[in-house]
């Protein structure tokens, strides 16, 4: 299956997403912590559903090499509800990396990611996905 990966200004254009879903394009694209993730019962931001994953939601995997080996992350997955312009067999989630090291602030750091793909897509083909725009940002 194809997919396509994208920043945060690529991935946060709800128009964009909705292209790839009417071409049944799956796609993980970065969005901001502020991106709104709608439910059944209602909208919450990003930030705010991966805050509320439990522990043992987080599991550490690599998201692809680097130039010093494996760049090892912690991530998390939530299934999200699909109502979706790519009609059956479609499902989307949402994806958060969270970095090992504080920053200096003393924080773990989180990107989001927004997925949407055919169902049966697991864990680790998203994450593998994500990990790939790294290498064409080395390209730079």
């Amino acid at each position: 299956m194809r997919r396509v990966t994208a920043d945060k200004a690529c991935g946060g254009d709800s128009k964009f997403r909705g292209w790839l879903k009417r071409l049944r394009i799956g796609y993980v694209v970065a969005v901001p912590s502020s991106a709104p993730i709608v439910s059944l019962s209602g909208s919450q931001r990003a930030d705010q559903v991966v805050a509320d994953a439990p522990t043992e939601a987080w599991k550490r995997l690599s998201g692809g090499e680097g130039a010093k080996g494996p760049r090892l992350f912690d991530w998390a997955v939530a299934t999200l509800p699909t109502v979706s312009e790519a009609g059956t067999g479609w499902r989307r989630w949402l994806l958060a990396r969270r970095s090992l090291p504080r920053n200096a602030r003393g924080e773990l750091e989180i990107a989001y990611y927004l997925c949407g793909a055919q169902a049966g897509t697991n864990d680790d083909d998203l994450i593998r996905v994500a990990g790939a725009r790294w290498s064409v940002e080395d390209c730079f």
